[in-house]
């Protein structure tokens, strides 16, 4: 099959001659559609840094939508465990029967590369199915199937590898978390042929050595169980036949993860070739029938649920999906090629920064900073279906007369929001200038990114007297029931949902969610143990990636800019404008109006300093159970604290929570991730996959698997709530005559994303009246 790029049909005048393709597409003329042509070769010495989300999160919610019957296809796969007693059984009887043989004598070698290899790297991979507890229900059986599997290997790997593995699918490229990817001193000197010769023959040596010195694991009980089952093996081996036998399992080993015909899917699956940006190969070739179909990888990204006898399946359910990804031909000239190509080296990996990393690489692809970009990890997370370029220094827009320029000072939900609703009206050319944005690596100072915050949000919690706050909310509500009708542009934001609440103390009457849609006071037995009432009602939910990304796509698209600027005090942007973060030019008007949606930095942004905010820490866990479509919270007292499950239409569960005032810790705490697992299965035990409930009461280590990221974030909460009002900064401050409106919009507590909309109608309405004849 001809080349996706390449020779004279790629374009009119041609290309300089490169080397073959390696890949190909099922259904190329698509494949050129979707993927163009290739970029120029990339610096060989450095990897391909990325700020893009990883592309099987995307690719699992577009599969589930179009297809919600692959939730059949996963489940644990009974056929595993005699496919390994097979396995062991015949490593075992070669290393007995090779016992009289010299290691160096050419039957020893060539056994232990032709059938030892091939069996050690199906061990491999059958360690890597029970990873994913696909052999049986539950964990400690899959785990101690693995220990078993783990026998002929030679040296104790199981333990280690699964906590290795699991963190590879959920941090796919994070640089110093995924331990899949080569460091930067294998870079320095394996990036030449001889090099990759080195790395290409020892590479199972760099897969078992690098976490040691990338990211050391906790050692649990299960390490030490490993540890001291393949050591009692070893012993009986060597004590009963001699070592030989324990050579040729561990040559074994090496050959499995060496030049190997299988061994060439260690190469295959996540490096870049042919200048795409393709992080995640494919191999459909005969080679899969010895290594549990792992060459269906696309597919085992996307569904790591799906054993390896409904892989096909997998791909004949969604071909639409598969079948135009460029994949891999052949293992065995993946290695040769690998070898031989100048332009495929260690460098040919897509990295990304992890949590926590502040130093951006020096190599980015440009224009990467996208308001789609919202992962975490963990977020992170969904995938906006639409890409807004946010750039640091954007070409400025011209403020015609009319116009008055307005900044918004914040680019979380209520400054973003605040934004859009000024530039709807027609009146006022906006600029957001924002230190962070949505696309950033993770902070604590931003409270509106889903894994560090809370704030996954539904409607259930609207204030319990009429009050402003309580307006802010029902006019909210209106908006986003709006925006999720079936059909609509933001539809894929939203998920309306069935609530229900359970209340173990009394409640205010009238009953403040009695306007909610399809409104009932649960019964009696349908309260769960413990609760004195409780109400049911439709909601709406908010995959918050999604919906930040179109918040800020509206914005843009109506003529809003975003600028990237850190202030200590309000006073210089009054005075210099935005020109101190665009560059400057005449387009650059002073601001005559600024909104401050600075949350918990209102604690200390000179000319705010409002020591009456104070952090609410949350805590929640981001799990993947696209089963559960419904909510359910359940309030223990009246101080707020109450566990919840709140489903996103992207299939992804926040489960939460905790709201601890004045508590400043910035990351998870383990011990309360598990108090609220513990809470949420015991509120909720749906939360576990229906094959395990089909069969026993759920755990927490069943929903481990599953779990996608841990999150916290500080609540921006505000001694007397709420500041929405307007004062006057007078101009002599500043250097500028006259005086200058400033409108405070902060303070929102947990409820940032419910009172969004109200609160920017309600400084829509200030600002109006300052610039109404009156108001002046």
């Amino acid at each position: 099959m001809d080349a996706l790029f390449g020779g004279a049909d790629s374009l009119a005048e041609g290309r300089p001659k490169r080397s073959p393709r390696r890949t190909f597409a099922a259904d190329e003329p698509e494949a050129r559609n979707a993927y163009m042509f290739t970029k120029p070769p990339r610096d060989p010495k450095d990897f391909l840094w990325l700020m893009t989300e990883e592309p099987h999160r995307s690719r699992r919610m577009a599969i589930m939508k179009a297809h919600p019957e692959v939730t059949k296809l996963m489940g644990y796969e009974p056929l595993t465990k005699y496919v390994v007693f097979g396995v062991v059984a015949l490593q075992i009887a070669c290393a007995v029967l090779l016992r009289n043989h010299s290691p160096f004598s050419p039957l020893f070698i060539f056994v232990a590369y032709a059938i030892g290899g091939t069996a050690n790297h199906n061990l491999f991979l059958a360690i890597h199915e029970i990873t994913h507890n696909l052999a049986f229900p539950g964990i400690a059986r899959n785990k101690l199937l693995a220990i078993f599997a783990n026998l002929p290997i030679g040296i104790p790997y199981s333990a280690a590898f699964k906590g290795y593995h699991m963190e590879h699918h959920k941090f796919m490229g994070q640089d110093g978390i995924d331990t899949d990817l080569p460091t930067r001193i294998e870079l320095l000197f394996l990036n030449n042929v001889l090099g990759k010769v080195f790395f290409a023959t020892f590479q199972i040596l760099f897969y078992a050595l690098r976490p040691t010195f990338v990211r050391v694991q906790r050692f649990t009980k299960w390490h030490v169980l490993n540890i001291i089952v393949q050591a009692i093996f070893d012993y009986l081996l060597v004590s009963n036949l001699g070592s030989r036998p324990v050579v040729y399992l561990i040559m074994s080993s090496f050959f499995a993860g060496s030049l190997h015909p299988c061994a060439g899917h260690f190469i295959a699956e996540h490096y870049l070739w042919d200048g795409t940006e393709q992080e995640t190969y494919s191999y459909y070739g005969p080679l899969n029938v010895l290594a549990y179909n792992v060459g269906y990888h696309n597919e085992h990204h996307d569904f790591p649920s799906v054993p390896w006898t409904r892989l096909p399946a997998l791909r004949k359910l969604a071909p639409e999906f598969y079948d135009n990804i460029p994949s891999h031909p052949s293992w065995p000239m993946i290695i040769v090629n690998f070898i031989r190509d100048k332009e495929v080296g260690i460098y040919a990996r897509a990295k990304r920064l992890a949590k926590g990393q502040t130093v951006q690489p020096a190599k980015v692809v440009p224009g990467s900073v996208c308001v789609s970009d919202m992962s975490d990890s963990e977020e992170e997370s969904s995938v906006a279906s639409d890409k807004i370029q946010v750039r640091d220094m954007p070409t400025p827009h011209e403020t015609t007369p009319s116009k008055k320029s307005i900044v918004v000072l914040g680019a979380g939900v209520i400054g973003i929001t605040t934004a859009l609703k000024l530039q709807q009206s027609g009146n006022y050319q906006v600029s957001i200038v924002s230190d962070i944005i949505p696309s950033d690596p993770k902070s604590i100072r931003y409270t509106s990114r889903p894994t560090s915050s809370v704030t996954s949000p539904d409607f259930s919690h609207l204030a319990s007297s009429l009050t402003m706050d309580t307006v802010f909310e029902e006019e909210t509500f209106d908006v986003m029931w709006k925006l999720s009708e079936p059909g609509s542009e933001a539809e894929e934001c939203f998920l309306r949902v069935p609530q229900s609440e359970h209340f173990f103390v009394p409640r205010p009457q009238p009953e403040p969610l009695e306007k909610m849609p399809n409104f009932r006071h649960l019964k009696p037995e349908e309260l769960i143990p413990g609760a004195i009432a409780g109400v049911t009602f439709t909601t709406v939910t908010i995959d918050v990636p999604i919906y930040l990304n179109y918040l800020l796509m509206k914005f843009c698209g109506l003529g809003g800019r975003v600028l990237r600027g850190s202030l200590m005090h309000i006073n210089p942007l009054l005075e210099g404008g935005t020109k101190l973060f665009s560059g400057g030019g005449v387009h650059d008007p002073l601001p005559e109006a600024l909104i401050v949606c600075t949350g918990i930095s209102s604690r200390f942004l000179g000319g705010v300093e409002d020591k009456d905010v104070y952090p609410i820490r949350g805590q929640t866990v981001l799990i993947r159970a696209p089963w559960v479509r419904f909510g359910r919270t359940e309030y223990l007292d009246d101080s707020g604290a109450c566990t919840y499950i709140i489903p996103r239409r992207s299939s992804d569960v926040i489960v939460g929570g905790t709201r601890v005032p004045n508590d400043w810790y910035p990351v998870p705490r383990p011990e309360i991730t598990q108090d609220i697992l513990e809470r949420a299965l015991k509120l909720c035990p749906e939360l576990a996959p229906p094959e395990i409930r089909a069969i026993r009461a759920p755990t927490v280590d069943d929903l481990m698997p599953h779990v996608i990221s841990e999150g916290c974030g500080l609540r921006p909460a505000r001694k007397g709530g709420l500041r929405l009002e307007l004062e006057w900064v007078e101009g002599e401050k500043v250097k500028r005559a006259g005086r200058i409106p400033v409108v405070h919009n902060y303070g929102h507590g947990g409820y940032g994303y419910q009172a969004s909309w109200g609160c920017a109608n309600r400084v829509l309405a200030l600002i109006d009246d300052v610039f109404s004849p009156v108001g002046k």
